[in-house]
């Protein structure tokens, strides 16, 4: 134990001290005295902050190599029959969707993935609003990697979905058609879809403002109250949960972002359907047309989520979220680094060949 926590300070000292000469060879790498003011000013500051991004994960990456991963004991579920039946088919939907002990190979050879990611991107019938809102009913609530995790997982499947999709589904069924919209098969504007869409919305949202209130459930060391953590510490209370400025990292800003594009759908939209230019109110003409607006300001959301894939390359390092996953029966721990997750593997193949060499013993 002593000896890890002095790996522990030795590597945070090392960090501080060659950190600040990292940071100075990569400026006068970018910059570049010549350059106009404007320029060179952005360009400081925009490497300055991803540089301080960097540096906490590169801490966080190096603190895992001198910690050991916690011990993740047995949470087998226990109680009334069927608390146990829920509690086993909640475990596996989020196992199988995120588990904490497999990598993405192992996942792509489990044909249930397939199944629940391609329910994820089906935008028929309210399939996929409906996935989202059971996979947000369903999982760890106050974690921050499990918040930012489904946030990005639900915009980039609304990107394809919502957006690319009904983009080249809408262009198709115009060119069908002659151009006309007379038979063009919208869906209602009070179709339930649309309120389900609506919901999914919100649910983000929520997901969004439960940031600040989430905990660090994949960290595997302990915080302590050393400057170098104090992003990691809260800085309050409120409702009795503790409050943390920077759950989310940048993310967070992207909430404003999302609701302005929101809004301005659902004021166009309005601003259609209540218009006189439209055609007298509820007669067949102005129905066609607030059901065709609304497809396309539904599509035109869906594809202004494309920013939030710079979030889904490039998020831990804007978000600084410590990976999490789940165990079968449904608990939230720290995902297992590199070299622990071979060890898993190993096990399994050699359970895997005592079982088969049994079986042929037999």
């Amino acid at each position: 134990r002593q000896l890890e926590e002095a790996s522990v300070v030795a590597t945070e000292t090392s960090i501080d001290v060659f950190w600040p000469q990292i940071e100075e060879a990569v400026k006068n790498l970018l910059l570049d005295e010549d350059m106009p003011k404007v320029v060179y000013k952005s360009t400081t500051r925009l490497l300055k902050s991803v540089l301080r991004d960097l540096k906490i994960e590169v801490r966080e990456l190096a603190l895992l190599t001198v910690r050991k991963p916690p011990q993740i004991t047995a949470d087998k579920a226990s109680g009334i029959t069927c608390y146990r039946i829920l509690r086993r088919a909640r475990g596996w939907f989020l196992y199988t969707l995120l588990p904490y002990d497999r990598t993405i190979w192992l996942q792509l050879r489990d044909p249930w993935f397939y199944v629940l990611k391609t329910l994820s991107l089906l935008p028929i019938n309210g399939i996929q609003p409906i996935f989202f809102i059971l996979q947000f009913v369903l999982m760890e609530h106050w974690d921050e990697y499990q918040l930012v995790y489904f946030i990005l997982l639900f915009k980039g499947s609304q990107f394809f979905s919502i957006g690319l999709l009904q983009l080249i589904v809408g262009a198709g069924l115009y060119y069908a058609w002659g151009g006309s919209t007379e038979f063009f098969p919208w869906p209602r504007a009070n179709d339930y879809r649309t309120y389900l869409f609506a919901s999914q919305v919100v649910t983000v949202w929520v997901a969004f403002m439960l940031l600040p209130y989430s905990e660090e459930k994949g960290r595997v060391h302990k915080v302590t109250e050393a400057k170098s953590y104090s992003e990691t510490l809260p800085i309050g209370k409120c409702c009795g949960f503790n409050v943390y400025e920077a759950r989310g990292g940048r993310l967070r800003l992207m909430l404003v972002y999302d609701s302005i594009i929101f809004f301005i759908c659902l004021a166009f939209t309005l601003a259609v359907a209540l218009s006189p230019a439209t055609g007298e109110r509820h007669t067949l003409e102005w129905s066609q047309r607030v059901d065709e607006t609304v497809y396309w300001t539904k599509t035109l959301y869906g594809l202004a989520s494309f920013p939030f894939f710079f979030f889904m390359i490039f998020g831990p390092i804007f978000t600084h979220a410590l990976p999490s996953g789940y165990t079968p029966y449904g608990k939230c721990v720290p995902y297992l680094d590199t070299y622990n997750m071979k060890l898993k593997s190993n096990e399994r193949r050699a359970a895997r060949e005592r079982k088969l060499a049994q079986n042929y013993a037999k």
